[in-house]
């Protein structure tokens, strides 16, 4: 990618952006950041037309298209992805995985149903006039994904944007079934090739640095937790205009009954069996996350969390919150990172665990409200 080199006078687009928002990254971030920058001037440069080719396809270029930023949780992954897009200025969106692989399934089911090219097209007009397209938590969770990936990079690279990717694992690690991998390697090195990989893993989890103790995660259940968790209700409903009263409540929730303690204007009280001890996708949260501001979970407990897919549904869960910036208060039957050190394997856990944490520390700022 051609560029100008940062200077302290000349700092790139997404340094000058970290620095504005006071953080001293670290060598690996300032790495990352120097290729963002990279990445940032090219997408604001003027476009060069491309030649006309009257006979045959114009021949691809192998030129990066993107940056894939990944490691460990906390490493700040997000935030240096964050800060390059708000520097740029060009048409662009930034979207969490989860919710473009949702309406790309949704299309596919639905009205691209058996049509030729069905993501390519669906990819074209999501992005349609686009020159910038930042992922964040980019992963494959199964075959069927993975199935799908090399049809979506290939739909994506061919537009004229700039791209960035974040993901806790290196794109040989997306897919966890090593059954598949070999399926799956051609869309490993089209990563490779078309993207400049940068690892993050500084040492420290930043979120655990900034973690304190609030009263949204509370390590209890019966009376006095669902007492709280209701004042907690009542608070912000009232701080959005609604009356706060407490009453079980049927949710239709893509169709199908969520058993709810109460649902409000921007708030939602359920408990931990009915969100993630039942089927679910992450397609579910996502619509939740688009009704409410706040959600409260009550009774966690360690029984539940022993089922890897209990565990699952309640990573994607907190995945799409935080993206959203949703308030979260939750209750389980002791401090839920001591119900997850206990719980079944999965290797995104570490993630849950961070993200939790800083979620916690949101507390006093935003007082449940999703809106910073």
């Amino acid at each position: 990618m051609p560029s100008k080199a940062n200077t302290l006078d000349n700092p790139g687009p997404a340094s000058a952006e970290a620095a504005r928002r006071g953080i001293r990254p670290d060598p690996a971030q300032i790495e990352a950041l120097s290729a963002l920058d990279a990445l940032a001037r090219d997408a604001s440069a003027v476009p060069v037309r491309k030649p006309f080719f009257r006979f045959g396809r114009q021949p691809e270029t192998s030129a990066r298209r993107g940056v894939y930023l990944w490691g460990p949780p906390g490493r700040g992954k997000t935030f240096l992805m964050d800060c390059a897009h708000d520097a740029v200025s060009v048409p662009k969106v930034r979207l969490h995985f989860f919710e473009f692989f949702d309406d790309l399934f949704h299309d596919l089911h639905g009205r691209l149903r058996g049509k030729p090219d069905a993501v390519r097209n669906h990819v074209r007009e999501r992005f349609s006039g686009c020159r910038w397209i930042a992922f964040d938590e980019f992963h494959v969770h199964d075959i069927a994904d993975a199935m799908l990936l090399k049809a979506f990079l290939e739909a994506v690279l061919a537009l004229p944007a700039h791209i960035v990717l974040t993901s806790n694992y290196p794109p040989t690690g997306l897919l966890d079934d090593s059954r598949f991998r070999e399926r799956f390697r051609s869309s490993i090195d089209l990563l490779q090739s078309r993207f400049e990989v940068m690892e993050l893993d500084g040492g420290a989890d930043y979120r655990m640095r900034a973690w304190t103790e609030t009263d949204l995660l509370i390590g209890s259940m019966g009376d006095a937790a669902n007492a709280h968790l209701a004042r907690l209700f009542r608070e912000n409903e009232a701080s959005n205009g609604g009356n706060g009263a407490i009453e079980p409540t049927i949710y239709r929730l893509r169709g199908r009954d969520l058993v709810c303690e109460s649902v409000g204007e921007r708030t939602i009280w359920v408990s931990f069996d009915s969100l993630c001890g039942t089927p679910r996708s992450d397609g579910d949260y996502l619509t939740l996350a688009k009704d409410f501001d706040a959600l409260l979970i009550s009774g966690i407990t360690a029984a539940a969390l022993r089922h890897p897919s209990v565990v699952q549904r309640f990573i994607w869960l907190v995945d799409v919150l935080y993206d959203r910036r949703i308030g979260l208060a939750l209750s389980s039957e002791r401090s839920v990172f001591d119900l997850l050190d206990g719980a079944a394997v999965n290797a995104d856990t570490p993630r849950l665990v961070s993200r939790l944490r800083e979620m916690a520390s949101w507390g006093e700022e935003i007082r449940l409200r999703g809106a910073a």
